[in-house]
């Protein structure tokens, strides 16, 4: 059975003035959005996205103008949120990083650039940057990214999927000890100081 490793890549987005307006919106959308959700699924003692999601998806719509695949991220954000301990009210800070599925939120056009959801309803294509290693990891599959937005500026973390190598079977190797009086001391008995 295959199994993967997955890398974080940050890229660093480089929109103009509206699109950070635009990314600015969707945070605080998402985020209020999911304040509203965990509130009722802590008024209702609900864990479970599907019957979450009965009680709050067009409120969700209506109310913050997210579009439908954002919405149900939304939701999944405040079960998880909840599940960690249902005793406490949980809070999503207004400008926290959201999460976005590659594909249907966010998907690359080209080498340098990336179009992205935002609310409401909309998506912008805008260029990024990122250094030559993590453009090399990028041609990798890649999975979730969250857009986070620190000290005035929006990155992309994205996830990238690498297949696990098969560990090698080790035959020959040689043991080492750090000391103080001696640096090292290895496992043929030679010490170094």
């Amino acid at each position: 059975m295959l199994k993967f490793m997955n890398l974080t890549a940050q890229i660093k987005l480089i929109p103009s003035i509206e699109q950070a307006q635009k990314l600015l919106v969707t945070l605080r959308a998402f985020n209020s959005a999911a304040n509203y959700a965990v509130g009722e699924a802590f008024r209702l003692g609900c864990t479970n996205k599907i019957e979450l999601q009965k009680h709050v998806y067009r409120q969700v719509r209506d109310q913050f103008g997210l579009p439908a695949d954002m919405t149900v991220r939304v939701i999944a954000q405040a079960v998880e949120a909840l599940k960690r301990d249902k005793s406490i009210l949980p809070v999503f800070r207004e400008l926290a990083g959201i999460p976005y599925s590659h594909g249907k939120q966010y998907g690359f056009k080209g080498i340098d650039r990336v179009s992205m959801q935002v609310a409401p309803l909309g998506r912008e294509v805008m260029p990024f940057v990122c250094g030559a290693y993590q453009k090399q990891q990028l041609k990798s599959q890649r999975g979730q990214a969250d857009l986070v937005y620190r000290d005035g500026q929006f990155f992309l973390h994205v996830t990238i999927d690498f297949p696990d190598v098969e560990a090698k079977a080790v035959s020959d190797f040689i043991g080492l000890d750090l000391g103080i009086v001696n640096i090292a001391s290895d496992s043929t008995g030679e010490s170094f100081s």
